[in-house]
């Protein structure tokens, strides 16, 4: 189940980035494309409903026909989105944590807020974005107090997004602006045994807790003095001052979007996400930016990485001095790639095994070939994994982050399989996304998670300080 929803985020994710934001939708300027999309218009669609409850009204019922609107006035919250056959509910947005509104004003306006706040316009059943590439369209028809919104993606198919019309939320302001009222994490220091290693976790506060839309996609970097945090699409840079992290400089990356951060040994920061460019910064300033790359985890060396995205196809990528070499790399062993991971000897590999269908964790070396599989077990064995999110090595052996089951995996350097330990039991936290790790030069583990606040206030990105293995 759980699979199901960072599935949904991912899905949600790549949706909105193309529906329901300026520069996306149906562009009207381009004639002969709209003629060629299959589209549901609100007349078509009125006329088959129409049709449909008048004849179950004649044959079953004397039910009034819901009344069709063109005012939508008011505030909504979105409850429901279909695609692909599959419909996503009120009850998945909130395990995942996401929420999306309208505000809809007399004048015609619009606010939608998808995490960022955007202005649009409503009129006659379409909703009109424009920016500096054009005027782009969603279809919408609104019956009693639900707004439904309909788009169309050549990848995904038609897609249906259904907001219900009621009472503004007391904290939106705070929403919107990024403002939230409650109480921040506070941790505790733990130690639990793993086969023959005493591990012991120390939390590191922020001097301002980091709150988070996005659970899934928090990811930590860390280059000398600099501490590198990518949260909600941005990336930010912290010090560390009396054993506290404080914030030194926001870094904004030339588009939104990104899901992966990574430094190379000479302190370059690369930050990379599913249809966004790859970009390098280095002393703060960009250095390179590349287009048609997913995510990309790179070596060390800064020479050489590998992009992919949730699938089988997986790219080697060559940095040259502002050119790129893309060639396409296989890892025979698994069916799909869910997460990599590369240090200076190894590529970590994780996925579902072309062999048993079990998530695996496959240990290339940096010729690809494969020197151990961890996990690859089914699910009632004691090292059966869900999705790994990080791997470590170390002098004793390895170590992997499990978000779904949010536990801690570690293996001897030969791959036997020593222990698991409970994000929970270790270090106080109740089911926390673990999202990112990385190894530091004195061999503790800094280990980054999302979890919800206990007042329930909000999501927030804590940091722990892994020693003993």
């Amino acid at each position: 189940m759980k699979n199901k929803y960072k599935n949904i985020a991912i899905i949600l994710v790549i949706i909105l980035a193309m529906t329901l934001l300026p520069g996306c939708g149906k562009e009207k300027k381009d004639d002969s494309v709209l003629d060629n999309l299959p589209s549901i218009t609100q007349t078509t669609k009125a006329e088959v409903e129409t049709t449909t409850v008048q004849t179950t009204i004649e044959e079953t019922t004397t039910e009034p026909i819901p009344e069709v609107s063109d005012d939508i006035t008011g505030f909504y919250t979105m409850i429901s989105m279909t695609l692909e056959g599959e419909t996503f509910t009120t009850k998945d947005f909130e395990e995942i944590g996401m929420n999306y509104y309208i505000r809809a004003f007399e004048d015609h306006t619009m606010e939608i807020y998808t995490g960022a706040m955007f202005e649009a316009t409503w009129e006659d059943g379409v909703i009109t974005f424009e920016d500096e590439d054009g005027e782009f369209h969603n279809d919408y028809e609104m019956k009693d107090d639900l707004l439904t919104i309909y788009d169309f993606d050549e990848d995904e198919g038609e897609i249906i997004m259904v907001y219900e019309r009621g009472e503004e939320p007391e904290n939106f302001e705070e929403l919107i602006s990024g403002q939230v009222s409650g109480q921040a994490f506070i941790g505790e220091d733990g130690s639990q045994m793993v086969g023959t290693y005493t591990i012991n976790a120390e939390w590191i506060p922020f001097e301002e807790s980091i709150v988070v839309d996005d659970i899934f996609d928090a990811f930590l970097a860390v280059s000398g003095d600099s501490y590198y945090v990518l949260v909600d699409e941005g990336v930010y840079e912290y010090q560390l001052e009396n054993d506290s992290f404080v914030l030194k400089e926001e870094m904004v990356p030339t588009d939104s979007g990104y899901e992966q951060i990574c430094v190379d040994k000479e302190g370059t920061l690369y930050v990379s996400g599913f249809m966004r460019d790859f970009v390098a910064f280095k002393d703060n300033t960009q250095t390179f930016a590349f287009k048609d790359l997913d995510k990309i985890a790179m070596h060390p060396s800064g020479e050489w990485g590998i992009s992919w995205f949730y699938g089988a196809d997986v790219e080697k990528v060559t940095i040259g001095d502002g050119t790129i070499e893309k060639e396409e790399m296989t890892f025979s062993e698994l069916s799909s790639v869910g997460s990599i991971d590369i240090n200076e000897n190894h590529m970590f590999v994780s996925g579902y095994s072309s062999e048993n269908d079990q998530v695996a964790i496959c240990v290339y070396d940096l010729e690809n070939n494969l020197e151990l599989i961890l996990g690859d077990k089914e699910w009632s064995e004691d090292d059966s994994l869900g999705s790994i999110t990080s791997v470590i090595e170390t002098a004793n052996g390895f170590m992997a982050l499990d978000g779904n089951m949010r536990d801690l995996f570690f293996w001897k350097t030969d791959g036997t399989f020593i222990g698991t330990l409970y994000a929970e039991d270790l270090m106080g936290t109740h089911y926390p996304w673990l999202s990112t790790a990385v190894l530091m030069p004195d061999d503790s583990i800094l280990v980054g998670m999302t979890l919800e606040r206990d007042d329930e206030s909000a999501d927030e990105f804590i940091v722990y300080r892994i020693t003993g293995f």
